[in-house]
């Protein structure tokens, strides 16, 4: 459709007719809302309808009731329609631009509206559709917006479908070149897919059985139910199963790799999911089914093009392509077993150049997708593949390696042919192989044996770069033997709190080049005291900050202990911190902020109030209770670990007000009455708490504003 041509039809303005019909309206909406008896529309119709017809093309245009009574002229939207070639276009008068959704889109959804237009127009509406309306109604011209909707969905609905046809066409066509399974793919399947296998037999004839592997009777077996044995016969390990005992065995899906020639230079990789069922009724013969999953074509540069098996986007369940043809690169999660007899005449070809098939022969299960992939990536993988080096390849497509691509694996690896020799002897992997370009590098030589233990723990060079400056690798061998039979420690978490402890050694000025220091004889109790010394250095640095700003405060602490520090009995004492250091070391013990909030300094020093700390007689070095209380021995707060108080606190209030009657006797014998103004300076600061709004953020008291806590505990004291 032109769009000029459609602009000459003629429906882009109302006529006379549609002007007075919308006056009529309104003085019928005047004159309902008078009398009161409307109650939903204002008016009875809400657009009007224009329809024009040029050809072949129909224009609808749509003119609400309320913007004609306001002087707009123009439609809102006309639609022009071609249903000879299934087109449609809709034209924005009033904002000049043209716009290919649907109605249903720009105009929104108008529930319950009457639409309105001549019989004429309805009549030209309803010969162009076809339609069965035939009575000029206002419920039936309501329809003709539903029409368009109806027809403008189904041309999008075709457009859709054509799309998807010309998407799964391409897909149906790779598929239908897919070669037919092996002759022999069940049989293959029961002995080599399925990895379980049992020995069937019955109580009363002990001495033979029926070996699901070979699918044959063998005699001569000593069979126990559920314990594992040798087959006779095909030599394979299976399991005894009585036939009485067990009424079937149901297999979890196991993976299996078919891989076939596909075209000329090309070949597909197919992942099948095998399961096995075997039932009593039918004397435990093995049911073997499979579901084909995943298929792969790849191409002679080992790129790939991945379809997999899953729901389209009509909700059908058929052959498609992934989006994500490197959604796996996840060697040991998709292994399993591989079909052999295809790959000997594949080697010849495609995988020629590969090094898959040398890579397979010392492995029970593969991934060919992952490994072809990452040869697709990086070249170099096929020249240590055909070399012998299994673990070395697994670890190198775990961690994504790039190799460099160089004509020589000993150029590759960075090592000469003896140490590859020695590499492949050991089937070493990347840690194996770091030692070895170490020993080329230093010419300094390391025995098999130290090598094969590094190996085996997936110890590599950078793993005890920490240490190497000060430790050859015999060395390192030696401690860490020792430090796995000493500590019964994996040498993984050996190699952690050894790094860690050198790193704590050096923050706390320890000479890192004597022996004594790096390689501790107790290494667990060495990193344990190295920890509590860097707490102490933390303590002593935040200390010596506190008593830059509040100079005075341990002279007021010792001032003060003659008084608060004087009674004791049986069970408990209270002690009086003697320095900023003990302070801190108490809230970190509790968990507690005494040791880190300033404003408990600060009162301190100001003599606003005192920390003090409960014991208990016979653990008066352990954490108790921290308290803070007033000049005059009133407890304000008191908290243990975690802002806790528990029944013990209950069992040493008798001793505390004893405490406390003791403080007052010793105020007053010194003639001195600090309440007044004591109680004046804490009572400033409980109302600045209650005018700031401070809530408590943990403990028993969470949520709570502190001015209540606060009211509480001095009361409760008191």
């Amino acid at each position: 459709m032109r769009k000029t041509e459609l602009l000459e039809i003629g429906c882009l303005e109302a006529t006379k007719k549609m002007l007075k019909f919308s006056k009529k309206e309104e003085k019928k909406s005047r004159k309902q809302r008078l009398q009161k008896k409307m109650k939903m529309r204002k008016f009875e119709y809400e657009v009007s309808v224009k329809i024009c017809k040029k050809g072949e093309i129909l224009a609808v245009s749509f003119f609400r009731i309320k913007e004609m009574l306001a002087g707009q002229v123009q439609p809102e939207i006309v639609v022009f329609l071609n249903k000879k070639e299934r087109t449609y276009l809709s034209y924005l008068p009033r904002e000049a631009k043209w716009r290919t959704a649907t109605i249903i889109k720009i105009m929104g959804y108008f529930y319950g509206s009457f639409y309105h237009c001549t019989k004429r127009d309805w009549a030209l509406f309803r010969k162009y559709f076809d339609t069965e309306c035939s009575r000029w109604t206002p419920l039936k011209v309501s329809s003709i917006r539903s029409i368009i909707e109806e027809f403008q969905t189904d041309i999008l609905w075709d457009r859709i479908e054509e799309r998807r046809r010309q998407e799964t066409n391409e897909w149906d066509q790779v598929m239908s070149q897919i070669p037919v399974l092996p002759k022999d793919w069940e049989r293959w399947c029961r002995k080599s897919a399925i990895t379980q296998h049992y020995i069937f037999y019955k109580p009363e004839r002990k001495g033979e059985g029926y070996c699901s592997r070979c699918n044959t009777r063998v005699q001569g077996i000593l069979p126990k139910h559920n314990q594992y044995g040798i087959c006779p016969k095909c030599r394979q390990r299976i399991q005894y199963k009585s036939k009485k005992m067990q009424k079937r065995i149901i297999h979890k899906a196991e993976c299996t790799y078919l891989l076939q020639k596909f075209g000329t230079n090309q070949m597909v990789i197919r992942k099948f999911n095998v399961y096995a069922k075997f039932h009593q009724k039918r004397d435990f013969v093995p049911e073997i089914s499979w579901f084909e999953t995943r298929r792969v074509i790849v191409e002679k540069d080992f790129s790939q093009t991945a379809y997999y098996y899953g729901q389209y986007k009509d909700g059908s369940y058929r052959w498609r392509e992934s989006l994500y043809a490197e959604y796996h690169y996840d060697f040991e999660g998709n292994k399993g077993t591989l079909y052999q007899r295809t790959l000997f005449s594949l080697n010849q070809g495609i995988l020629k150049t590969s090094g898959l098939y040398e890579l397979q022969k010392n492995m029970k299960m593969v991934e060919p997708e992952t490994y072809l992939l990452y040869r697709y990536h990086c070249p170099a993988i096929e020249k240590a593949a055909k070399a012998g080096l299994k673990k070395f390849v697994i670890q190198s497509i775990h961690k994504k390696s790039r190799l460099p691509n160089h004509r020589k694996l000993i150029e590759i690896l960075g090592i000469n042919s003896c140490l590859l020799k020695q590499l492949v002897k050991m089937d070493g992997g990347i840690a194996g192989l770091s030692w070895l370009q170490k020993m080329k590098n230093t010419q300094k030589w390391i025995s098999e044996d130290i090598l094969r233990y590094f190996e085996k723990h997936n110890i590599s060079t950078i793993d005890v770069a920490f240490i190497e400056n000060q430790m050859s690798p015999q060395q390192i061998y030696h401690y860490l033997r020792r430090m796995e039979k000493e500590s019964g420690l994996p040498v993984e978490k050996i190699l952690t709190i050894w790094r860690d402890y050198l790193s704590m050694a050096k923050k706390i000025g320890e000479n890192l080049k004597d022996s004594i220091v790096y390689r501790p004889r107790e290494l667990e109790r060495r990193h344990d005291e190295a920890v509590i010394a860097l707490q102490e250095i933390d303590t002593k640095q935040r200390a010596e900050e506190l008593r830059e700003k509040f100079p005075n405060l341990e002279k007021v602490c010792r001032e003060i202990t003659p008084i608060y520090q004087s009674l004791k009995d049986e069970k408990y004492a209270v002690l009086v911190p003697q320095k900023i250091e003990d302070i801190i070391k108490e809230g970190k013990a509790l968990h507690h902020c005494v040791g880190t909030q300033e404003c408990y300094f600060d009162r301190i020093s100001r003599k606003t109030s005192y920390i003090v700390f409960l014991r208990r007689q016979e653990e008066l070095e352990k954490e108790f209770y921290t308290m803070e209380i007033e000049p005059d021995g009133n407890i304000v707060q008191k908290s243990k670990d975690y802002n806790r108080t528990g029944e013990d606190y209950e069992e040493a209030e008798p001793f505390l007000k004893k405490w406390k009657k003791n403080v007052l006797k010793k105020i007053r014998n010194q003639e001195k009455d600090p309440t007044k103004t004591q109680v004046t300076l804490w009572t400033a600061e409980l109302s600045a708490a209650y005018k700031d709004h401070v809530v408590m953020k943990g403990g028993k008291y969470q949520g709570q504003y502190l001015s209540d806590v606060l009211k509480a505990e001095q009361e409760a004291a008191a």
